[in-house]
């Protein structure tokens, strides 16, 4: 199976546009076209990983966050992170990150958390606003996957969330109008395809300009429209229901043992009734306030600072700090067993993926 099938497969699960503007996304290393065996799944990469993916011969691996963060200016196979580029390139190992995208897909990361607490009615915490723009423009047949493709790799999309968009119509002779009072309607006699994008509210102009550079016709029939929106079944975070109401201290007794933890940070009574969790995989802090307005009576998540917590207190919500490692690992366990399910293909979860803390007893 080629890599570009396992990518589209993953961002089904977690489309590119979710991701927020300061992520970096997508295939980090390797060819699209490349034949691939074997799949490894981890939260972070590490030279051990690397490692273990060559050695047990596996030609991809996924990581949750991006390898990439800063731009890089040199391959240097004596330094920490060269020599682990060195070594996939050396090996022909893709590399693929599917970071907040997949923080906000409809089952995402804290979804993972949230199955593994049985949380029923389960919603987002956070909903995505889909505020943008559409764009409609007509493109002859034989060119629409050339055009399409170019915009959508300079920031428009082509579906929301699960939905596609790009429609294809036909016409022997079709006519349209842009604008009826200032241009008059064109007439194409050649089989056209009619397509639908997405464009994000900053920098569509640029978008717009480069289909008229880049479209075949001198005169381009399109139009753009604004278009509010907010998808509830994507965003940071869920909010449930326990199955049964527990002691504060109980559920954290019970998230300890789930996630094979030392021991957990709780703020708030032990002794409090429990019954409404929000859980935000990896780092939830800015979510504190919402969670409180939402009605939760504890908010699971990673990276808690002291004035959060105290904050926290103030607004009468419990936390309960399981670490941003452990709390994210369920999730990129779960998309694991998903595409190799999906695929019908070998993906593992990497023996090698560890927290970058250690605790010293």
């Amino acid at each position: 199976m080629k890599c570009k099938e396992i990518i589209t497969a993953i961002e089904n699960i977690a489309p590119p546009f979710l991701k927020e503007s300061w992520d970096h996304t997508g295939l980090m290393i390797g060819n699209q076209m490349q034949e691939i065996h074997k799949v490894l799944f981890a939260v972070d990469l590490n030279p051990e990983i690397v490692e273990e993916a060559i050695l047990q011969q596996y030609t991809m691996i996924v990581t949750h966050h991006p390898f990439f963060f800063d731009p890089i200016h040199a391959i240097d196979a004596s330094t920490w992170q060269g020599k682990m580029i060195y070594r996939m390139i050396q090996h022909e190992i893709c590399l693929y990150s599917c970071h907040t995208n997949y923080d906000q897909a409809e089952v995402g990361i804290s979804e993972a958390m949230a199955t593994l607490l049985q949380l029923r009615n389960q919603k987002k915490l956070m909903p995505v606003d889909l505020s943008d723009y559409k764009l409609v423009f007509y493109v002859p047949a034989q060119q629409k996957q050339k055009v399409v493709e170019h915009l959508v790799k300079i920031g428009a999309r082509t579906y929301r969330s699960r939905t596609e968009y790009v429609q294809s119509s036909q016409a022997e002779d079709f006519g349209f109008s842009i604008k009826e009072i200032t241009r008059p309607a064109f007439v194409f006699q050649e089989d056209v395809s009619r397509v639908e994008l997405y464009l994000p509210q900053s920098g569509w102009q640029f978008i717009v300009e480069e289909l008229k550079r880049i479209h075949p016709h001198q005169e381009i029939v399109y139009d753009v429209y604004e278009s509010k929106d907010v998808a509830r079944h994507l965003g940071l975070g869920t909010i449930g229901f326990l199955p049964e109401n527990l002691p504060l201290g109980q559920l954290a007794h019970n998230i300890k043992n789930l996630l094979q933890l030392p021991f957990v940070h709780v703020t708030g009574d032990p002794d409090k009734m429990i019954s409404v969790v929000a859980v935000c995989g990896g780092s939830g802090k800015s979510l504190v306030d919402q969670s409180a307005s939402s009605g939760a009576h504890v908010l699971i998540t990673g990276d808690i600072d002291y004035h959060t917590a105290l904050n926290a207190e103030e607004k009468g919500i419990s936390l309960i700090d399981a670490t941003h490692f452990a709390t994210e690992k369920p999730g990129m366990q779960m998309l694991c067993q998903t595409i190799g399910q999906t695929l019908n293909m070998t993906c593992d979860f990497s023996k090698k993926s560890k927290d970058v803390f250690r605790i010293i007893e």
